[in-house]
């Protein structure tokens, strides 16, 4: 299979290579499952599948030897619902009913914090670490 980490891109086009190889992440997770094919309308599986993609957002984000490099303003505006839909609609046949359900399932689980929306939570303590050195390396 091809990966896209052979290519180091920026901006959108690494916002679109971040969305496109979640995708494909998710169907090939998801297909390793035992009876795949049963878990259509699971919740487990939405939960599942929403946590998968904040980890993935989070490490694009912090990670600095992640495959894909976003930076958080980028982070923020991708849509992880849309992400969601098109991974399982790729695995099952999902009419439009069951894409509302999805939509509704995954604003269930972040107003209910069933799910984190992490909103890319920065590693505060390396920022406030690099922060105070500064300051006292900067008052010699």
């Amino acid at each position: 299979m091809y990966y896209m980490s052979d290519f180091k891109v920026k901006n959108s086009l690494a916002v679109h290579t971040f969305i496109y190889s979640t995708i494909k992440k998710i169907e090939m997770k998801v297909k390793e499952i035992p009876l795949w094919e049963t878990k259509k309308g699971d919740h487990e599986l939405l939960k599942t599948v929403c946590k998968f993609i904040n980890d993935e957002l989070e490490k694009a984000v912090n990670d600095e030897h992640a495959p894909v490099k976003i930076n958080d303003k980028e982070a923020n505006k991708i849509d992880k619902a849309k992400i969601v839909i098109q991974a399982l609609s790729n695995i099952f046949e999902l009419s439009e009913e069951e894409q509302q359900a999805l939509v509704d399932g995954v604003e269930f689980l972040l107003n209910n914090k069933l799910v984190k929306d992490k909103k890319l939570r920065r590693s505060f303590s390396r920022k406030i670490i690099k922060g105070v050195s500064k300051f006292f390396f900067w008052k010699k």
